[in-house]
């Protein structure tokens, strides 16, 4: 994928040394990252690759210890000037995150680009659809084909993803209506729209959510 390659990193190894990553730091930008999907991990390996280009132009063939133990986001924010939407997760989370850090927060997201985000959701919200819930949700699908199809996967998929993997929502909240609560479009909320509103099948439950986002994604293709 664009902006994960390696391509710079030997060089930069050999100009500013490299170290792994404080183990609580990997587990909350783990985590952080998971949250934003693939969006949020795009957005911070450009942001790497940035800081490795504006590394390796600077001058000298090696730079000294008070570099190495920069922090990355002052680097990013003060040096190369980037807001805060262009680092793909919360300034929080590169707490602890240096300069000498740069190769081992590449590798933590090539690790999080090939997981698949699903699979961090709880098994709370992975109960398979029974027949007659598959059939309302195929019948509603076939109806909102799509750019009406296409937002409603994308909104609930950010939703699934971002707020499954925890449980503190209970399995038998009604789907439609937690979904009815997310913002599409940059203002209107789904309950707000009659296709929505009237069509999606309010049987079906929060446990799930999983099986309903993996149909409708197949109803895309």
């Amino acid at each position: 994928e664009a902006g994960l390659g390696v391509a710079g990193l030997p060089s930069l190894r050999s100009k500013l040394p490299q170290e792994e990553l404080p183990p609580e730091t990997a587990t909350a930008l783990s985590k952080e990252l998971a949250s934003q999907g693939s969006g949020g991990i795009q957005r911070c390996a450009e942001m790497v690759d940035t800081c490795v280009a504006f590394l390796l132009e600077t001058g000298g063939s090696r730079l000294d210890s008070s570099a190495r133990e920069l922090p990355l986001l002052e680097y990013a924010q003060d040096v190369l000037l980037l807001g805060d939407a262009q680092l793909g997760a919360r300034t929080g989370c590169f707490s602890g995150v240096q300069l000498r850090h740069i190769e081992a927060l590449r590798r933590l997201l090539q690790d999080c680009s090939s997981r698949e985000p699903l699979s961090l959701v709880s098994h709370k919200y992975c109960e398979p659809l029974d027949m007659h819930q598959t059939e309302a949700l195929r019948a509603f699908a076939s109806g909102v084909q799509g750019a009406r199809l296409l937002l409603l996967v994308q909104a609930m998929r950010d939703f699934v993803i971002s707020q499954l993997k925890e449980e503190h929502l209970g399995q038998d909240s009604q789907l439609a209506m937690c979904l009815g609560c997310l913002e599409v479009n940059g203002a209107n909320e789904l309950r707000e729209l009659d296709w929505f509103s009237e069509g999606f099948p309010p049987q079906l439950r929060l446990r799930e959510a999983v099986a309903c986002l993996r149909m409708l994604e197949a109803q895309m293709k």
